[in-house]
């Protein structure tokens, strides 16, 4: 995974993502945590293609704060937070998707972010929601 490659954007969502995990007291930075934040950016993509996918990203954005909130919480280790095995499987597709398309810089990260991890963030929300979530974002 090479940080340098993504868009600023990406790499915004990506520092408030681990913000997030610290201040939640989670080991792992996970892909609901950089959902979360890509969806909270103002001027952002990822609200705009959930909508243009018929979903509804407010309901996401709830659906995530309760995600993210019963994940496991680690006592003892400040501020240190690792990026989840499932994170990095999603972005390691995003940049085997740009490397296919020739990209130079991953153009649209979060674009591939949202396309190329829609069925493994909707298989997690899967499991932990039993549908409800994923049902509520698409």
């Amino acid at each position: 995974m090479r940080f340098e490659k993504f868009t600023t954007k990406l790499q915004e969502a990506f520092a408030e993502a681990q913000s997030l995990a610290v201040g939640q007291d989670h080991q792992q930075i996970e892909p609901q945590h950089l959902l979360a934040a890509l969806l909270a950016q103002e001027d952002g993509a990822a609200a705009s293609l959930i909508a243009k996918a018929g979903g509804n990203s407010a309901a996401l954005k709830q659906a995530l704060q309760k995600s993210i909130a019963r994940l496991p919480k680690v006592e003892g280790t400040p501020g240190e937070v690792h990026v989840s095995r499932d994170l990095a499987n999603l972005l390691n597709v995003a940049d085997k998707e740009a490397q296919k398309r020739g990209d130079q810089q991953n153009q649209g990260g979060e674009q591939q972010f949202d396309a190329a991890g829609q069925e493994r963030c909707s298989s997690t929300f899967f499991r932990e929601d039993g549908g409800g979530l994923a049902a509520v974002a698409f």
